[in-house]
């Protein structure tokens, strides 16, 4: 004679149970998570296993977890799932900073030396053997969580928001060119770049080099003055880029994938000075923040920055021209929730004054989308 009592415990059943106490139908529910009635008959006779997804998104619609409805397995597939890890370095026990792109679950290190400048932060997971990883929160919240990369110390400022879904915004600090190949290869879900050019006709150029075939869109995070952050002394002033010619400033220089280095060396090249002349030309500060820090530490004399940057390192600043610095994502992105938080998120930020007290920060069209 059949267990019974084991029976009803099945996940299909439970499933099919469940469905049928909240009053939906087999073919509605199916609408709702956008796959074929047939499909879900096969889930609900324990025939299949859905994906972490398509899991989450059932429990949320029937009001319960994914543990009750399609048992330890599928639960232990939610808080252990594979995970991309972009630091290729990380060892078992590394924590993460975790985000869902697409269908895959990309990973980067909660803890690195730059971070660790202000002590631990919250992280999503910590990595386990074989790249799988054990989440610290539930995979829906995790899941929610929004991946933006660029070089901007202001966008440190979207991490006290919380996204939809309730998620949180990670930051990944890193060059315009370097963002916009984690953005292509799928690893954010936003990029944020700053190449010269009037009203950010130099970002949307650059996106259009890189990839004629996707629908990409830009909004307008802020515009800042950029120019020659440089180590204060009196009897030596900086004025301007002729004074490289000596050979008498060091520089703190960026890798050559960010738009801070490529402006830069179209200012040499202009005005005819050999990278050989300046002391430091193949340094790499690895970013503008540690650039700074390494003026600031007299291990170098001068950089390509913002003002703000400047400002908060207690150094001098020669302006040189405003950037204007857009985020980039698919159009279609732009168009869903996300994506419309992520636009009031940047409005607010502006019209609360947050981002206007930054020096040389002007926020005025923030959150607008630019011509693609």
């Amino acid at each position: 004679m059949p267990n019974l009592a084991r029976a009803e415990n099945l996940p299909g059943r439970r499933l099919a149970q469940i469905r049928q106490a909240r009053g939906k139908t087999q073919a509605g529910l199916a609408a709702e998570l956008g796959v074929s009635r047939q499909f879900l008959s096969q889930m609900e006779a324990g025939r299949v296993l859905p994906n972490v997804l398509i899991a989450l998104r059932t429990a949320a619609l029937l009001g319960t977890t994914v543990e009750d409805l399609f048992g330890e397995a599928a639960a232990e597939r939610e808080r252990s799932p594979h995970v991309e890890l972009v630091d290729a370095a990380l060892s078992p026990g590394a924590r993460l900073r975790v985000g869902r792109v697409g269908k895959s679950w990309i990973a980067f290190a909660a803890d690195t030396p730059r971070s660790m400048a202000a002590g631990f932060e919250a992280a999503d997971a910590v990595l386990l053997e074989d790249s799988a990883a054990r989440f610290l929160k539930p995979a829906g919240t995790v899941a929610a969580n929004l991946l933006l990369a660029g070089c901007d110390p202001a966008l440190a400022l979207l991490q006290s928001a919380k996204t939809e879904g309730g998620g949180r915004y990670h930051w990944v600090d890193c060059g315009s060119g370097h963002a916009l190949d984690l953005l292509s290869a799928g690893r954010v879900h936003v990029a944020g770049i700053h190449y010269a050019g009037a009203n950010g006709s130099g970002n949307l150029r650059e996106v259009r080099l890189r990839d004629r075939e996707r629908d990409w869109a830009l909004v307008r995070f802020t515009r800042w003055e950029q120019g020659w952050i440089v180590r204060r002394d009196p009897a030596r002033p900086f004025t301007g880029l002729a004074e490289l010619r000596t050979g008498a400033w060091k520089l703190a220089n960026r890798d050559r994938s960010t738009a801070a280095r490529r402006w830069f060396d179209q200012q040499l090249s202009r005005a005819r000075i050999a990278e050989a002349d300046i002391p430091g030309y193949d340094s790499d500060a690895g970013s503008a923040l540690e650039a700074a820090q390494a003026i600031a530490a007299g291990r170098a004399d001068v950089m390509v920055g913002p003002q703000a940057l400047a400002v908060a390192h207690g150094l001098g600043f020669v302006p040189a021209e405003a950037v204007d610095f857009d985020l980039v994502a698919p159009a279609q992105w732009w168009r869903s929730p996300s994506g419309e938080q992520l636009k009031e998120h940047l409005a607010e930020l502006a019209a609360e004054g947050v981002l206007t007290s930054l020096p040389g920060y002007v926020p005025t069209e923030a959150g607008i989308g630019r011509s693609r």
